[in-house]
């Protein structure tokens, strides 16, 4: 399968198997192996491939768990793959459609509809609040920018740590405004959903 090195000394290798789909990106580490030296694939490498999920590898000649002095520029090397794997997924036509879930959201929000505001967000934030109610009960009283803003206003696109993160600026209902960071996840389907969403304060206050 075709593969890239990132990395690589005497004892230590990290290998880049790139898929169709971008959106999914496991970085593994050896087991204990029979298999002396770096000439073979990586943990999980076909099962990975086969499922169109990138992956990049960190291999060791020996079974000495990674106590090699390059490790750290072999996990920068690492960092570099994720980061560029998340970038790909950032393109214009990606931020016009993560606008547009934002919105649709927020939308729902002010109109007390929360099936179609629960609809937006990750199967993860769905399979951890179960129900629609749940969801828009815990908006409501935890993040009232969110839930009723004044007013919205979109910032940067933003790569973090691999994540894809929409910073919105907001006005509370309490006139507050306060800098929302939408961590955003692009599912199967192709389709934007929202994974989380961090308050931050706002550059705007007391400016």
């Amino acid at each position: 399968m075709t593969h890239t090195v990132l990395f690589e000394t005497r004892d230590v290798r990290v290998r880049h198997v790139p898929a169709a789909d971008a959106s999914r990106h496991v970085v593994t580490f050896d087991c204990y192996h029979d298999v002396r030296g770096l000439d073979r694939t990586g943990f999980g490498e076909e099962f990975l491939a086969q499922r169109g999920i990138t992956a990049t590898h960190v291999l060791t000649r020996d079974n000495d768990w990674y106590q090699h002095p390059e490790m750290p520029d072999a996990m920068a090397a690492v960092r570099h793959a994720a980061a560029g794997a998340a970038a790909q997924l950032a393109s214009p036509a990606d931020g016009v459609a993560i606008r547009g879930v934002i919105t649709r959201q927020i939308e729902a929000f002010r109109q007390d509809d929360a099936s179609g505001a629960f609809a937006y967000a990750s199967p993860g934030i769905q399979g951890m609040f179960g129900t629609p109610e749940r969801f828009m009960g815990m908006v409501r009283d935890a993040y009232p920018s969110v839930h009723r803003p004044r007013s919205v206003e979109f910032g940067e696109l933003q790569q973090q740590d691999g994540r894809i993160v929409q910073q919105v600026e907001l006005v509370g209902p309490d006139g507050q405004p306060q800098t929302a960071l939408y961590e955003m996840e692009r599912g199967g389907d192709g389709i934007w959903r929202i994974a989380g969403c961090n308050l931050v304060r706002s550059p705007r206050v007391g400016a």
